[in-house]
Parts: structure tokens; C-alpha cells; sequence
């Protein structure tokens, strides 16, 4: 999986392009803590280029979620391609962690 990252004032955004998996934590770990380390206020993971997701991945995003919240800063996904969000529905991740169709929506909520 490969990361770029794109600052906005609104916020950044990281776009994953390959198979998310357990393979590919530390890269987004990093990815992530330097975006928090550059003052980032709101996170978005554009998943519309990852073809799979594994079970540790999903878990790290709740993870990612749940630290984003505690430090009041906000974590969002977006665009997750269909076999993608079919998987995020199933293990209600898209309960715990908003998930947008596009940056505008994602950066204005």
C-alpha cells in the first residue's frame, strides 16, 4: 500500500491506494502521527483507491478514531470503494467512524 498525504486548511487528507492490512500498519501509523505532529485538527483516510481491507487494519482505524477524539480532533473516512464500504457496513465501522463521499462533506462536517 503507498500513502500521500495532502494539507488543506481545512485539514489533511491521507490517500491509500492498495490493500490495507496488517502489513501496511506502519506506514500508516507514521503517515498519521505525522499529520498529528503537524497540528492537524482533521484527519481524512481516503479509501477510494484500497481494494481490500484486513481485520487488523479495521481495527486500527477505530483505534486511530478513538485517539483522534480523546485529543478533540476529528477522523473521518472517505470515498471507500464498494467491496470496501460493504466491509466497513459489516463490522459497523461506519457506526463508529463517519465516512463521506467526498473531501467537501468530510472537511465541512
Amino acid at each position: 500500500m503507498t500513502i500521500s498525504e495532502s494539507v488543506r486548511p481545512s485539514g489533511t487528507v491521507l490517500r491509500l491506494d492498495g490493500n490495507f492490512t496488517y502489513d501496511s500498519r506502519r506506514e500508516f501509523k507514521a503517515s498519521v502521527e505525522k499529520a498529528r505532529q503537524a497540528g492537524c485538527r482533521n484527519l481524512v483516510v481516503d479509501l477510494g483507491r484500497v481494494n481490500f481491507v484486513d481485520s487488523a487494519a479495521l481495527g486500527l482505524l477505530v483505534l486511530t478514531s478513538h485517539q483522534f477524539q480523546q485529543e478533540q480532533r476529528t477522523f473521518s473516512l472517505m470515498r471507500p470503494a464498494e467491496k470496501v464500504a460493504k466491509l466497513l457496513a459489516i463490522a459497523n465501522i461506519n457506526r463508529i467512524i463517519p465516512v463521506y463521499e467526498n473531501e467537501q462533506a468530510a472537511h465541512a462536517a
